[in-house]
Order: C-alpha cells, then sequence, then structure tokens
C-alpha cells in the first residue's frame, strides 16, 4: 500500500522479485508470446580488484582532469580508479569497472593514458562479458537513458548534467554483443538516446542499435559543433553546459 510508481515496478514489488525476472510474466499476462528477445551469456567470477588503487595523486587522475576536463565529482560517480598493471606502452592506467544491471560485478577493463606505438588505445580486460557501464547510476524511476560510444563520453555528458542517467558501450561501436545480457533490462525505457561518434562506425552503431532495441523508443543525439566525440565539448567548447540543450526534451 502507498506505493507509486510504472506498473511493472508495482508487478515485481508485490511479487518480490526484480524487473527482469517479471519482465516475461508480464509479458505472459498481456497475451505478448513471440518476443525476440536474446539470450545473455553466462557471467563469469567476478574481476579481481587487488591491483586497483585509488585515483589522487595519480597520473591517471591528472589525466582525466587536465587532459580530458572531468571533474573529480564525476569521476567518483563513475567509480573511476587508478590501475597498475604489466605492459610495455603504459605505467599507469584508468580502470573502469563494470557491473550489470543488477549489480554484480562482471568485468574490469583498464586502459592506458598513453597510446601504442601504432597509435591505439592500450586496453585491456578481464573475462569479457559485456554490458552497458554505469548501470549504478540508473534508479528504478529512470525512464530514458543516454548511451555513449565510450566512457570518457559517458562521463562527459554526465558533467553537462542531462537530467538522465549515461552509460557507455563496453567495447566500442563495433562491438554490440552487449544488447544480448541488457535487452531484459533496457525494456523499462520510453526513451533511449544514442550519442556514439560522428564517424562512420559510430552513425552505423547507432542505427544498429536502433532497430535492435527498438526505432519508436530510439533518438539519434549527434554531437553538435561538428565535434567528432562527446569529450570535444569539454576540451575543444570548455564545457558549455547548455551544448546539448537537454532541457528542450
Amino acid at each position: 500500500a502507498n506505493q507509486a510508481g510504472e506498473i511493472y515496478d508495482l508487478w515485481a514489488g508485490a511479487k518480490a522479485t526484480t524487473f527482469k525476472d517479471a519482465f516475461p510474466e508480464i509479458c505472459r499476462w498481456l497475451g505478448i508470446t513471440n518476443l525476440d528477445r536474446p539470450k545473455p551469456k553466462a557471467k563469469p567470477p567476478a574481476p579481481d580488484t587487488s591491483a586497483l588503487a585509488p585515483m589522487s595523486g595519480t597520473p591517471a587522475l591528472a589525466y582525466l582532469t587536465d587532459k580530458r576536463g572531468l571533474s573529480v565529482e564525476t569521476l567518483k560517480a563513475y567509480r573511476v580508479r587508478a590501475h597498475k598493471r604489466p605492459s610495455e606502452h603504459n605505467q599507469d592506467f584508468v580502470a573502469f569497472y563494470y557491473t550489470d544491471s543488477e549489480g554484480e560485478p562482471v568485468m574490469l577493463k583498464s586502459t592506458g593514458i598513453k597510446p601504442t606505438k601504432e597509435g591505439k588505445k592500450d586496453i585491456w580486460t578481464t573475462a569479457p562479458y559485456y554490458t552497458l557501464w554505469g548501470w549504478w547510476n540508473v534508479t528504478p524511476k529512470d525512464r530514458a537513458i543516454i548511451i555513449t560510444e565510450g566512457e570518457v563520453d559517458a562521463m562527459t555528458v554526465h558533467q553537462l548534467n542531462p537530467g538522465m542517467p549515461v552509460l557507455s558501450l563496453p567495447s566500442g561501436a563495433s562491438n554490440l554483443t552487449w544488447i544480448e545480457n541488457d535487452y531484459d533490462a533496457l525494456t523499462r525505457f520510453e526513451r533511449i538516446y544514442i550519442c556514439t561518434d560522428m564517424d562512420e562506425p559510430g552513425e552505423r552503431a547507432a542505427q544498429e542499435m536502433a532497430k535492435r532495441l527498438g526505432l519508436a523508443r530510439c533518438y539519434r543525439l549527434p554531437v553538435p559543433g561538428g565535434l567528432k566525440d562527446a569529450n570535444q565539448i569539454l576540451t575543444e567548447d570548455h564545457g558549455n553546459e547548455t551544448f546539448f540543450e537537454f532541457g528542450v526534451w
């Protein structure tokens, strides 16, 4: 009694279960039986975090704040940590800790603050379990989210205060296998704003995501000003807080 919310949240609460587990039952009750729902992968063991360290005073922190324009508050909101691991290209790394939509730790991703000799990102992960990054910032009441192409872009858009959670693709625009693991959790959202890079791979990924998640609720959120990715808003436009004009939605 005295509870309010969307009907599927109330249903899950009455059944003392999660939305993910309640969703198939809700569909059956509504007579929806021909859902083409991808099956999630088996989850790996929780990743080892013993090599992670606080960001304070590290080159990783200096890189994210000075070079990428991110605030300490934003880094805390996304649980970013420093990481030490063997590499011929880097000594300092930024660690992105991944949990699934139910809060279970599933993957650790580490990116060097310098590129490799070939100019590529120095990336390492534990056993891959692809899921959107930043699920802990989503509440049961949220009905809209933004999905960006990378973790730094997600933190950038979050810092611009869009009024909704911002999540990141786990492995770039070319890998959409996360949809299998997040499909059920994403069914609750009425609007999904896709903010991938403004290049051919980013546009191709945005179109494919919209097709698979539902064209009626997916909206392309282009990076304005002729910029390629969202983080350039902070590094090249000095963080104009009205850049995306989120308030018009």
